[in-house]
């Protein structure tokens, strides 16, 4: 008896089913559409054996709790199944090619989020019911997977408190979802880290950068390398050491992105302010102040 009726086991079961009993509800005889579910005909939602499930409408199962007839239905069904030939019966362990829980987790939740990201950074918003509504659609047409309560919960997790997205409501009281805007306290690590740039000027060696600043009187005037350099010093051991993000993005900080793409210039040892002033980091400079 197989404990769990996972979504694997589902994709395997649902041909199976449609092929013994038809793409029909077994107590309204109805055709099924989208809203169909893999009834329990003994309402044990443990006994997941091949001959105690059967495909109907979500509204018939909830009847059957309170209906004597649907339930002698449900028992004369499992009968019915016992005696079946065995091709109906097939091996449900053999499921190397479908893809995993998590696997299929994975997938709709990257493509809710794309969704979302998309609709958002085009239109500036998008109503939370359509949100949900066509990612359930997509996700059904796309994957053959994705229910509603699924979606509906990624959605959640896509606008809890730290992450990207936010739901508002407009003048008309309707949930719409809006990018997140950014509070002092997202940003703020990175104003400190310019002002200790700033401050860091005057203490400057010749090995870290001095050549790019000029003290004229009481003031200073600096190349934005030397503030570059400082940054891409203080952002590498966060990304390359710790894996820490700065903030909850839908992609990495630009600063991130850019250590990344020229992470070949660093060694396996931390890199020193000295050795990033060198000429060879001279683009990745240019881009860091840049952006």
């Amino acid at each position: 008896m197989t404990k769990t009726l996972t979504t694997a086991l589902k994709q395997k079961d649902l041909p199976i089913l449609i092929q013994r009993d038809g793409f029909v509800c077994l107590y309204c005889s109805d055709p099924l559409g989208r809203d169909y579910i893999f009834d329990h005909l003994d309402d044990n939602r443990f006994h997941n054996d091949i001959e105690n499930l059967a495909l109907a409408h979500q509204s018939c199962n909830i009847k059957k709790a309170s209906n004597y007839d649907l339930k002698i239905i449900a028992q004369e069904k499992i009968k019915q199944n016992e005696e079946m030939p065995v091709k109906f019966i097939e091996d449900r362990t053999a499921t190397e090619n479908l893809p995993s829980e998590i696997e299929i987790n994975k997938t709709l939740y990257n493509f809710t989020k794309k969704y979302i990201y998309e609709r958002v950074n085009t239109d500036g918003s998008i109503p939370y019911a359509d949100a949900l509504n066509e990612t359930v659609y997509l996700c059904q047409e796309k994957f053959g997977h994705g229910s509603e309560q699924t979606i509906r919960r990624y959605i959640n997790q896509l606008t809890c408190g730290v992450a990207e997205f936010q739901i508002i409501k407009d003048d008309k009281d309707q949930k719409q979802i809006v990018k997140r805007k950014l509070n002092w306290k997202d940003t703020r690590q990175t104003y400190k880290q310019f002002l200790k740039c700033l401050l860091d000027i005057e203490d400057a060696t010749n090995e870290e950068g001095k050549n790019w600043i000029n003290k004229r009187g009481d003031s200073f005037e600096g190349d934005l390398q030397f503030i570059a350099v400082r940054f891409v010093r203080y952002y590498c051991p966060l990304l390359f050491t710790f894996k820490l993000k700065q903030a909850p993005t839908q992609t990495p900080v630009a600063i991130y992105r850019l250590l990344e793409e020229y992470s070949k210039l660093f060694g396996k040892s931390q890199t020193t302010k000295k050795e990033i002033c060198d000429d060879k980091f001279a683009t990745l400079h240019k881009h860091t102040y840049g952006k």
